[in-house]
């Protein structure tokens, strides 16, 4: 094992997680003729273990930036020239390694990021785009469950779910010594970069409703809100 399995495919597909041909024929027929995706055409390029970035053994690490997070990372239902990694790298005319994953949570990302720290060398930087902090990984014989809002009564790992909810508190805590634990984890080593994705996602996706401000699944933020994050994220990046 390189890095944590992911829940997508691995290869190159046009429809990926909630980006399912069912729901595009079926938002297709009730979106309006200047909803972009009734022409621009996606395609999830995902390498042999299942991130939608180069082969990692074709990554020049030292001159490239990694950003690690979610499914709005990854970039759920954006074309590749949509997804925040994309933009990152057009302002900054540098290599950005997209391991973002569908479901993933700051646990995740965190334990994601010591194994590349493990197996690979060191990258010229880091982002950590958090996902919101109530999610959890939880580990079965079937393999890692996401855990988050879309986790039903009864499902495996519901009861953990819950109960790491249960309070603020809990929550808030975790995500300090998280951020804390993966900041200390790169120190000295490659450049870090902490944002708060979810919290400028949840604005953002108040302020903005509607399918023409949604992403192809209709679910994830549109490419809007990835040139948003992208800008504040190379705006936070002046200070490396």
């Amino acid at each position: 094992m390189t890095l944590l399995p992911t829940p997508a495919d691995k290869e190159r597909v046009s429809f990926l997680s909630a980006d399912s041909k069912e729901s595009f024929d079926a938002v297709k027929k009730r979106a309006p003729p200047e909803w972009r995706y009734h022409t621009k055409s996606i395609t999830y390029d995902m390498n042999k273990h299942g991130y939608r970035t180069l082969e990692f053994d074709d990554i020049k690490w030292s001159d490239s930036i990694v950003i690690i997070g979610c499914s709005v990372t990854l970039g759920i239902g954006l074309a590749t020239d949509e997804t925040i990694s994309s933009m990152i790298s057009n302002k900054v005319d540098r290599e950005v390694i997209n391991l973002g994953v569908g479901g993933a949570s700051m646990l995740y990302s965190m334990y994601n990021a010591s194994l590349l720290k493990k197996h690979y060398p060191p990258p010229y930087g880091v982002i950590y785009a958090w996902p919101h902090p109530s999610r959890l990984p939880f580990k079965s014989d079937n393999g890692i469950h996401y855990l988050g809002t879309w986790t039903k009564e009864h499902a495996i790992g519901y009861d953990m779910y819950r109960a790491w909810n249960g309070s603020e508190e809990n929550m808030d805590f975790h995500a300090e010594y998280i951020k804390l634990t993966s900041e200390i984890m790169w120190d000295g080593v490659s450049k870090y970069l902490s944002f708060d994705l979810y919290k400028h996602l949840i604005e953002w996706k108040t302020l903005n409703t509607g399918i023409l401000n949604r992403a192809r699944d209709t679910l994830h933020a549109s490419s809007e809100f990835s040139e948003i994050a992208s800008s504040m994220i190379v705006e936070k990046m002046e200070k490396w």
